[in-house]
């Protein structure tokens, strides 16, 4: 369904130019469940933006299906988004003043004209079928996160895409979301997430890839994962010092790493030069 070739992606900053995307190579089959983790600043929204059509690379080929969508219009990729995939974003984006299936019907707007009895099965769907005249302040974080669901679901797309779904979701809620994304993915959609909650994507089938330093790979044992969330300073310092051979990441690496002595900070410089046992650690 989704080939990437080669894909770079720069933006051009005054008159330095920063690379977030390094040559992605990237095959996602109809029907799956990916899940493209790493911290922020790792590249994986970037990705996610690209995939939907919201950004295009700055080099290399992007094929959605048998179409290479690499040099369409504007206007092509807006149809299709429209056509061919929805998407959950971390911010809510519903209109406070409207009702739970007006905010639906909104997402109809841009794509055939309003059909009410569609927005109601999208929010029976997401579990919602009682709450659909209630304004997003009356409902909870979940509830709302269900409305942008119902909306993701709305003109039967291909793929749907997940920024953070559950980022602003407590644990329980989150894991209601995620089974609900997975019985969404058991009907044949194919779903792709960027997240950094490793822990809840543990619990679930999903395909996992790591991004890193604007490159990606597989995870083929989850003792490859660094948990972002849940791990000390000293767990990802050296995890991510382990993985990787560029010189200048090591550096910057090190540049992070501080501590409080005396009332004084001491930069540590380069942990190439700063063996592990003479270092005073501390967690975030």
């Amino acid at each position: 369904m989704i080939k990437l070739q080669d894909i770079v992606k720069s933006y051009q900053m005054g008159k330095n130019s920063l690379t977030v995307l390094k040559g992605i190579n990237l095959d996602i089959q109809d029907g799956e469940m990916v899940a493209i983790m790493g911290p922020s600043g790792s590249g994986k929204t970037t990705l996610l933006n690209l995939i939907g059509c919201l950004d295009k690379a700055t080099s290399g080929k992007y094929y959605f299906g048998d179409k290479d969508v690499s040099n369409f219009t504007g206007n092509e990729l807006a149809e299709l988004r429209g056509q061919k995939i929805g998407f959950i974003f971390q911010t809510f984006n519903l209109l406070s003043k409207l009702s739970a299936l007006a905010n639906v019907e909104m997402g109809m707007m841009y794509s055939g004209g309003v059909n009410r009895e569609r927005a109601k099965e999208a929010l029976e769907k997401v579990g919602l079928a009682e709450r659909i005249n209630h304004r997003p302040i009356e409902l909870s974080g979940g509830e709302q996160q269900r409305i942008v669901i119902a909306r993701a679901l709305l003109n039967n797309p291909e793929i749907i895409l997940a920024d953070e779904p559950t980022g602003n979701l407590d644990p329980e809620t989150s894991e209601s979301l995620m089974n609900l994304l997975k019985e969404i993915n058991g009907e044949g959609k194919t779903i792709v997430m960027a997240t950094h909650d490793y822990q809840m994507i543990q619990k679930f089938p999903a395909r996992k890839i790591i991004c890193e330093n604007g490159r990606i790979k597989d995870v083929v044992n989850d003792d490859e994962v660094i948990d972002f969330e849940n791990s000390t300073f000293n767990d990802r310092y050296f995890a991510l010092l382990k993985r990787t051979t560029d010189k200048e990441l090591q550096n910057r690496i090190g540049r992070l790493v501080t501590f409080h002595e005396k009332g004084s900070f001491l930069s540590l410089g380069s942990p190439i030069d700063v063996p592990k046992e003479k270092i005073k650690w501390f967690t975030t």
